[in-house]
């Protein structure tokens, strides 16, 4: 079957090559994810801070709050204070949870988030999440292992971010199954000299022809590694004909 998948994905070249053009133009859509997710973010803010807490949510938050607790070396009260006191406020000024953006902020610290970058990093996440339409534990997993695994900055992270949702704007394919792709097979793009936003196009061409994420992975995977074969074989030969 992954076989059948890339002779498949070779059939549509045209299709390939649209989508390879989109991915050109993709680093010039900066601000799209972002304003999506300020606008997003900001729906109903006012509507939610005016309501009182459950006194089950007030136990829910408490219980976040001591979670988040557990994963940052905090160096004084007055520095968690300052921490929790910021990520209220985003909850504040956004239509997630206090408990949503608790749990944003853990699953960062979790995957080794700098202190220093945890209030940028729950930020960016809470606008993934809502892009995206992905919940909490995936919106920060997204962001901590994209950055990993594709050595990205937050700034460059949140750019690729960008491309995800410009593709799921322009095709048939879901943000959430590109992420899915992005995380299988980003590694080994990168090896063979795919860009990432590359790899995410001809993602989004398995997935607009009816493709799971995991099929088409599978597939990308044996594609690139033909290729990587086939331009190491005429390396070879061309060394061997000196």
């Amino acid at each position: 079957e992954a076989r059948a998948d890339v002779d498949a994905f070779n059939k549509t070249q045209a299709e390939v090559k649209r989508l390879n053009n989109l991915s050109a133009g993709l680093k010039s859509k900066g601000a799209d994810l972002q304003s999506k997710g300020r606008s997003n973010l900001t729906t109903g803010a006012v509507t939610g801070a005016a309501l009182m807490m459950p006194v089950k949510a007030f136990v829910d938050v408490e219980e976040a709050q001591a979670d988040l607790k557990k994963m940052i070396d905090f160096t004084s009260k007055q520095e968690a204070d300052g921490f929790y006191k910021a990520f209220r406020e985003m909850s504040d000024n956004s239509n997630l949870s206090q408990v949503d953006i608790f749990q944003i902020a853990g699953a960062g610290a979790q995957a080794g988030i700098a202190k220093k970058e945890l209030k940028e990093f729950t930020q960016d996440a809470s606008k993934i999440k809502i892009a995206f339409d992905i919940d909490s534990a995936a919106a920060g997993d997204f962001l901590a292992k994209t950055r990993s695994q594709l050595s990205l900055s937050q700034k460059e992270v949140m750019a690729f971010a960008d491309s995800i949702n410009y593709l799921a704007d322009n095709t048939a394919a879901q943000a959430v199954d590109m992420v899915d792709i992005s995380q299988r097979v980003g590694g080994l793009a990168r090896t063979v000299g795919v860009s990432k936003e590359s790899n995410i196009a001809y993602g989004a061409t398995l997935l607009s022809m009816g493709k799971s994420s995991e099929v088409a992975s599978t597939g990308l995977k044996q594609l690139f590694s033909i290729n990587q074969n086939h331009q190491e074989s005429v390396s070879i030969d061309r060394t061997n004909c000196r």
